[in-house]
């Protein structure tokens, strides 16, 4: 099967099988800090997506495995039903299934436990299947050995009793009733419990519902038949701690004789960090997903506001400061500009954002921002500020700062119904060991902290873990469209910073943005006056696939002197060179056309004029399109959108002055 073929299962903006720009690198080094072996399947098992050790496990490429099935790829028969059977179960059960197999890897035999989780689209229906597995093998004969060893317990009881004290992982023996007879360390500290508080009871007591209710059954039924589900077999399921809050540990368990009466040994390890990984790696596809179907978006919504700000400045041009039009024109433009903004903002949670960073105080945002706060929170809510006692300086875009700070003030009143106080704190920390949160762990270094802390209804741990997820809310149906949290999260770490959020019912909510502390900026210069376009004479090539923008930048040229001439793609501009006899002396070309992109066609005419200029134009940031997909040298850039001043300029830049 062709891997295209194989992308398409993914709905529109969620393929994994052509990760790029920022969240790529951040995937990537996720997946390769990790030993676990990632892959994704569609409905019929096809691998959409796989990680590095799944290119090293099954010996080929990603590009020879993308596409394919298990079985194409010459899996055993026992493995690919194996793995066929969960899967589909997993769908099945609308929820995740876990397992374990052996399998014949380039490494030789190896045992794998895995987990198949559900990926759903933005209607919510199951598309797809993410698997993570971890090679067991030497932990699984590390048990095997350990519960041999403790199942056969002779006159070495001493030096057993000292390997199983010492354990990472918890070691618990019950009888046949299921009553607990000896714990070590390793799992009181997992479940919280002083040793007197577990011995002599069930074992029920660590597990939550259903398990809690079906433990005597697996017990009774094995005795009686033999049959095993849990028992020599292993399993992952969940753990009751003592506090009442639950973790997901795997779990084996052997039978064992303590003199003539039967017993079951079981070993216990925590799965939590296993957990996180799987949650990091769904909420970066999420991400991933949604950043595709913004740039799409830019690329078209930029192409049309160049040509409405281009066009309204050319009347305007042609208009006296007299003139009863030239109000409602400025008023086009005003809301043309402020459409752009709403780009960014879309942009924002993605962390594709056109922005326009500078280095800022941090003190002096929040005391331009505290009279806007103040009214938006109203008479009900008490705001206190403290400012940083030293002053702290970032590097951001000031406007999608107070976008951040406006969004978590405003979340902070609205869970605030009947009033209350809203603290926003500023303060320069030093980080000297690292904090993990639950969205990934901060490095150390010295950060500007701003808090924003209220005392409102506060949130369950279910929807804290989902603050960030767009359009993910809480509000009630035409109150809120889930985008705030999932805009500040995006701008926040598009600056390169961190933000976690500590809440609980009934006790309110904290919100913590870390940004990096930077150098504080030089005296700022005088304003520059922009200097009126300057025209030329020289000869223009204009390739944009977009009539309207193509005709506007066409209009511009000509109007200040240039000799333009004009196609709607790279093979259009190829013929119309052809009938061109006279020099070329720049090409001005959209980055994204079809059949041949604007980095393609640049280098295709430097073959043909070897001093032409170049000026590439797109709705990415420069720093975004060269990580993508390369700038050709020496090309100038110009973003979308752009007026017809600032492209006459760029122009006359780009050619020089002479």
């Amino acid at each position: 099967m062709n891997p295209n073929r194989a992308a398409s299962a993914f709905p529109e903006g969620i393929s994994l099988c052509d990760f790029s720009g920022p969240q790529l690198r951040v995937i990537d080094a996720l997946l390769r800090s990790s030993p676990d072996v990632v892959f994704v399947h569609d409905r019929e098992g096809h691998f959409l997506y796989v990680g590095v050790a799944t290119t090293q496990m099954v010996g080929h490429p990603s590009e020879e495995i993308l596409g394919k099935t298990c079985t194409e790829l010459g899996f055993p028969p026992e493995v690919t039903q194996q793995l066929d059977q969960d899967r589909e179960r997993m769908f099945a059960q609308r929820g995740p299934v876990s397992g374990e197999l052996l399998s014949l890897t380039l490494q030789g035999a190896r045992a794998f436990a895995y987990t198949f989780s559900p990926v759903s689209d933005s209607e919510g229906e199951q598309c797809a299947a993410l698997c993570i597995a971890r090679d067991v093998t030497e932990r699984r004969e590390a048990e095997r050995e350990r519960l041999r060893l403790v199942a056969s317990v002779t006159d070495s009881e001493g030096r057993l009793r000292a390997l199983v004290n010492n354990m990472v992982d918890g070691v618990i023996t019950i009888d046949t009733q299921g009553t607990i007879q000896t714990v070590n360390p390793a799992t009181l500290r997992l479940f919280g419990y002083p040793r007197e508080e577990l011995i002599g009871r069930n074992v029920r007591i660590l597990m939550p519902e259903p398990y809690a209710s079906e433990h005597d059954n697996y017990l009774t039924n094995y005795l009686q038949t033999g049959q095993a589900q849990i028992i020599g077999i292993g399993r992952e399921v969940t753990g009751l701690r003592r506090d009442g809050t639950t973790f997901p540990l795997d779990l084996a368990v052997a039978e064992m004789r303590i003199g003539d009466q039967p017993a079951f040994v079981g070993t216990i390890h925590d799965l939590t960090e296993r957990k996180r990984l799987e949650q990091q790696f769904l909420q970066a596809q999420k991400m991933e997903g949604l950043g595709r179907m913004a740039g799409g978006i830019a690329h078209d919504y930029n192409n049309l506001l160049s040509v409405i700000l281009g066009y309204a400045e050319l009347v305007e041009e042609g208009l006296s400061e007299e003139s009863g039009l030239l109000p409602s024109l400025r008023n086009i433009q005003g809301a043309a500009n402020r459409a752009s903004t709403l780009t960014r903002q879309l942009l924002a949670f993605a962390r594709n954002q056109v922005t326009q960073t500078k280095v800022v105080s941090v003190n002096t945002l929040l005391r331009e921002l505290t009279s806007l706060l103040k009214s938006l929170m109203g008479a009900q809510v008490e705001m206190v500020v403290l400012f940083s006692e030293e002053e702290g300086f970032v590097r951001i875009d000031p406007s999608q700062m107070e976008q951040v700070l406006i969004n978590l003030a405003v979340n902070a009143r609205d869970a605030m119904p009947e009033g209350g106080k809203l603290v926003l704190h500023a303060a320069n920390i030093l980080l000297t060991d690292p904090y993990r949160g639950e969205l990934g762990r901060m490095p150390l270094g010295v950060y500007c902290q701003i808090t924003v802390t209220d005392t409102g209804i506060g949130m369950s741990d279910a929807v804290r873990e989902r603050v960030f997820e767009p359009f993910f809310t809480t509000k009630e149906k035409g109150k809120g469209t889930g985008l705030g949290l999932a805009t500040c999260y995006g701008i926040v770490k598009q600056a390169g910073g961190y933000i976690w959020v500590q809440s609980a019912v009934g006790a309110g909510t904290t919100v913590k943005v870390h940004l990096p502390r930077v150098e504080a900026p030089a005296a700022e210069r005088a304003s520059e006056r922009k200097a009126a376009p300057v025209g030329g004479t020289e000869t223009v090539l204009v390739v944009e696939d977009e009539p309207l923008v193509r005709d506007l930048t066409v209009r511009a040229l000509q109007k200040h002197g240039y000799t333009v001439l004009a196609a709607e793609n790279g093979a259009d501009a190829l013929r119309v060179l052809g009938e061109h006899s006279g020099p070329i002396h720049m090409v001005i070309t959209d980055a994204v056309m079809p059949l041949m992109g604007g980095r393609e066609l640049i280098e295709r005419l430097r073959t043909l004029y070897p001093g032409v200029k170049a000026l590439l134009a797109s709705g990415y940031t420069e720093e975004d399109f060269d990580a993508q997909v390369g700038l050709p040298e020496s090309a100038a850039f110009l973003q979308k959108p752009f007026t017809s001043a600032a492209l006459l300029r760029r122009v006359r830049e780009v050619l020089g002055e002479d």
